[in-house]
């Protein structure tokens, strides 16, 4: 009898566990189905065909978003791994528990192999990217280890590093266009100073002499707008990518995941929703093929002087305005030529710097520089358009408010909620200049009452504009505990200022500190990794006696500005100087 009860326990146990391993088996079947078939995202390339993944752990980007990153690009992802059908263990590392117990074959490889893949545009070689194989760790193991250390050791440091502020700076892209602006109004000026009244460019368009020439054109100001500069000098060494929809971000490790802002993207990105300024984890929303490429700043620097060089050959009548925006009076040109017929010419200049710098250029002409940037509107993308003088009032009034130089959202509010609906040119010229002025004050309100009627009364095309100000803004990475480390950092944002101020040749005669403390109701932690988050702005400003560019003397006046905020150091999250 005893027997005969201990196999009837026996059998019922295995029962059990047959009915628990079916339950299991039927489990994991539904939510397969459920993951790859009900909710499958529209696959719009065939790079993970006949692939599985399951992810192990944490990694970055998170299950989530490989999951989709998967799926949208043909492979399966697999809630449970399974031995012998799951193709690859996805994880950024491995418990030393877990890689005791790898079987022969079965593969653990880092998710940099699925988002690269994803942003070249084919499956990469799996060799560089495995972990694990067959039971063994490999190099590129060790190799990634090192790269999340140091990755986690500079972020924890961030500002207490010594060379973060220089860092900080050299991958600044706002910091580069600032500076490359001016880098090209003095290399202008310089030329324009120097200058011998030899333009070797004018050979190209020789054969545009008009020998009934009477007098030059009415529209002669031109506007060039470099097209998603950034990408096409991209695209300079990914010819592959020409026609893709392509993004220059900051983003690294995720490839094109997360809390990074776009800088420039290409037209074929924008046809899917993605706009400069966006980020990149909102971007992957409206367009999941989204290539993201670094930036290149020292190609920017060379190919912005260079296409600056090619209208220089032209003409020295030129008005910076960035590293990818530039006005050109063509006046004295067809003058001194006896040339009449601008667009010719802008074409010509323009299939030259598609030549020299492979970047594609947009020109907007028109009688003034307000009439020549509205016309750009109308060029883009990679064309040329032109405003004739006696057309602008009939034009003007079907051109939106919002597309006019310096009108914003909030201008465009107020207007809205003074005067009621209103989108097109046409609608402002009905409100009269008193009721401008008296909302948004004498100079804006005059300045649009003019400019929604195409009047444009800047008269000196060439007038140098005098730099009233020299800033040092860091809003990243700033994370502190003790006030001697503020201190610290302080000096080296003022040396940093003070290469500014050689550079721009200008000396301070007033100070002003300016931190970003963490708001009450912001959280510690912020969304984007050590980003600034939600804050509050303390400024505080002092007069110096006797202008200066020193920087012992500026850290010596920033620490008193500091001493008097007296802020909660821990809560610091951005320090400008300017």
């Amino acid at each position: 009898m005893c027997c005969n009860g201990k196999e009837n326990d026996n059998e019922e146990n295995e029962n059990r566990a047959a009915q628990w391993q079916n339950y299991m088996e039927t489990k994991k079947a539904k939510l397969q189905y459920q993951v790859n078939v009900l909710n499958k995202h529209k696959c719009i390339s065939s790079i993970f065909e006949g692939i599985s993944i399951f992810v192990n752990g944490y990694t970055d980007p998170p299950a989530a978003e490989l999951r989709e990153l998967i799926h949208l690009h043909g492979g399966e992802f697999h809630i449970y791994y399974k031995y012998g059908t799951t193709t690859y263990t996805v994880a950024t590392h491995l418990a030393t528990g877990k890689a005791k117990k790898l079987r022969k074959e079965e593969k653990i490889i880092h998710p940099r192999w699925l988002t690269d893949s994803v942003r070249i545009g084919t499956r990469l070689c799996e060799d560089d990217y495995l972990l694990y194989k067959d039971g063994v760790q490999t190099s590129v193991a060790k190799k990634f280890a090192a790269e999340n250390y140091s990755a986690l050791k500079g972020a924890r440091s961030a500002a207490n590093d010594p060379n973060f502020v220089s860092n900080f700076y050299e991958r600044s892209r706002l910091h580069l266009i600032s500076t490359l602006a001016q880098e090209m109004k003095h290399y202008i000026n310089e030329l324009r100073e120097n200058q011998t009244g030899n333009f070797p460019s004018r050979v190209n368009i020789q054969h545009l002499i008009d020998k009934n020439f009477t007098s030059f054109p009415k529209e002669t100001i031109c506007h060039i707008d470099l097209d998603c500069f950034f990408v096409s000098v991209a695209l300079r060494t990914h010819p592959e990518l020409i026609g893709k929809p392509v993004a220059i971000t900051h983003s690294r490790s995720t490839e094109g995941v997360g809390m990074s802002e776009i800088a420039s993207c290409s037209y074929e990105a924008r046809a899917q929703g993605v706009r400069n300024g966006c980020l990149i984890k909102d971007a992957r929303k409206t367009c999941p093929d989204l290539i993201c490429l670094p930036y290149q700043f020292d190609d920017y620097r060379r190919i912005s002087k260079e296409i600056y060089s090619i209208l220089s050959g032209y003409t020295l009548n030129i008005r910076a305005i960035s590293c990818d925006e530039m006005y050109v009076d063509l006046e004295s040109l067809c003058n001194d030529m006896h040339i009449a017929n601008v667009m010719e010419i802008i074409s010509t200049i323009r299939s030259e710097i598609l030549a020299k710098t492979g970047c594609n250029a947009s020109v907007g002409i028109g009688n003034t520089m307000l009439m020549a940037r509205i016309a750009t509107r109308h060029a883009k993308p990679n064309g040329q358009f032109i405003i004739k003088l006696g057309d602008i009032d009939e034009f003007i009034k079907k051109e939106k408010i919002s597309s006019l130089p310096g009108i914003g959202y909030n201008i465009c509010a107020k207007l809205q909620n003074a005067f009621g609906e209103m989108s097109l040119c046409e609608d402002l010229q009905k409100v009269p200049i008193n009721r401008l002025r008296n909302l948004l004050g004498e100079k804006i309100g005059t300045q649009i009452y003019n400019m929604c009627r195409g009047i444009d009364k800047e008269r000196n095309f060439l007038e140098k504009v005098i730099r009233k100000s020299v800033s040092c803004d860091i809003n990243y990475g700033i994370r502190f505990t003790e006030e001697n480390e503020v201190m610290e950092f302080l000096g080296k944002i003022c040396s940093e200022l003070e290469k500014k101020l050689h550079i721009a040749r200008m000396t301070a005669s007033t100070i002003t500190l300016r931190l970003l403390i963490r708001a009450p109701d912001a959280p510690v932690v912020t969304e984007k990794y050590l980003g600034c988050g939600k804050c509050d702005a303390i400024t505080r400003t002092v007069h110096v006696e006797g202008a200066t560019a020193n920087k012992e003397v500026l850290h010596a006046e920033v620490k008193k500005l500091m001493k008097a905020i007296n802020p909660i150091i821990c809560d610091l999250r951005g320090v400008s100087v300017f």
